[in-house]
């Protein structure tokens, strides 16, 4: 059975498009489309500019399946003395959490990720679902207040109390809210070097490793509620790479910190930049890891054999891009070490543990 890629538009079927990409990642929050037909004049064509508009709700499938629901975000047409092109791009639901702003909320003490998530999102008709491997961190409470600020996104928001619970914030085929970590699966079939990779493009990058990464405290707006028994200034920790260039980097903690949640970010901001340096994207026939399987998934692992590239064994996919053109149907895999998208828990209390030492 041939793949067949699907466009709902505010319940009217089309499937007429000469391109189309769709983008499933774990990096930016909301799924992407983007839509292209191009004609000419004489053809006759089942749409125009006038029947698609943006804003409309969008569903995206394979055949039967799901891969995206959200809304248009631009209607781009064009023509010449030849040809008419319509180009439509969107996202997922979740794309209203990243463009939309409020006049600032507090969410008190004692609050959940997990409830302040489902707050923010029940007015965008967006729901909160969170993996098995983010049950615990979603639903452990906060020891502080956390505001909102006037004008602040609210995805911007929601990821940095994410990043607290060392947790990610995705989309899914729904459009909804997922609350997840590092996917464990492991796809089915490898990507090989001769055998299925039909194109790779590498980037290996300088630009954000660092041989040294320093996480400095926020200063505490009452002294009592942070103290340091092993710092006698503001708490700070330093962790060294191995390159020998000097190139410190200096981040503040999101949270008033001790000195060993300090350590903590810092290692784990180490660990992340020297993985987000390094990524593959791999091309492969179709959408399917084999014939009559399952579609590439992002958050998935797979096992790379690669000595090109000098890439062998297990990496994360943190994205895939399904995709449609004049040489067929393809589908574009990013790869990454897994310990880019390995968070740690930031230390968001400090008096609860360390008590009042005076």
């Amino acid at each position: 059975m041939n793949d067949v890629l699907y466009v709902h538009i505010d319940g009217n079927v089309h499937s007429f498009w000469t391109k189309a990409t769709v983008a499933r990642s774990i990096e930016r929050g909301a799924y992407s489309f983007e839509l292209t037909l191009t004609d000419s004049f004489e053809s006759n064509t089942e749409t125009s500019p006038r029947v698609i508009k943006r804003g409309q709700a969008v569903e995206i499938f394979i055949n039967k399946e799901k891969i995206l629901t959200g809304y248009i975000d631009d209607v781009n047409p064009s023509y010449n003395a030849t040809t008419h092109t319509l180009q439509v791009t969107g996202r997922s639901k979740i794309g209203d959490l990243i463009d939309c702003s409020t006049e600032g909320k507090q969410f008190k003490i004692g609050q959940t990720l997990l409830q302040i998530a489902t707050a923010l999102c029940s007015d965008f008709a967006i729901d909160v679902i969170v993996d098995d491997s983010a049950t615990a961190a979603a639903n452990e409470a906060f020891t502080s207040d956390h505001m909102l600020d006037i004008g602040q996104p609210i995805w911007e928001f929601l990821e940095e109390l994410a990043r607290i619970k060392a947790v990610l914030l995705v989309s899914n085929s729904g459009g909804n809210l997922v609350i997840t970590r590092a996917g464990s699966a492991l796809a089915d079939v490898a990507l090989e070097l001769g055998v299925n990779i039909l194109a790779a493009s590498g980037t290996f990058s300088h630009r954000n490793v660092f041989s040294e990464y320093t996480v400095c405290a926020q200063q505490a707006s009452n002294p009592l509620t942070l103290v340091d028994s092993t710092a006698k200034t503001q708490p700070k920790a330093t962790v060294a790479s191995d390159l020998e260039r000097h190139r410190p980097n200096v981040l503040s903690a999101d949270n008033p910190s001790d000195t060993a949640a300090c350590k903590t970010r810092a290692e784990w901001q180490k660990n992340v930049s020297e993985s987000r340096a390094e990524s593959v994207v791999y091309t492969v026939q179709g959408w399917r890891q084999k014939d009559g399987g399952i579609l590439w998934q992002p958050n998935s692992l797979v096992s790379v054999k690669d000595g090109w590239m000098d890439w062998n064994g297990q990496f994360l996919m943190p994205e895939t891009r399904i995709v449609l053109d004049e040489n067929g149907s393809f589908t574009e895999l990013k790869v990454t070490p897994k310990s880019a998208f390995d968070l740690v828990p930031e230390n968001e209390k400090a008096a609860d543990d360390l008590g009042f030492l005076l």
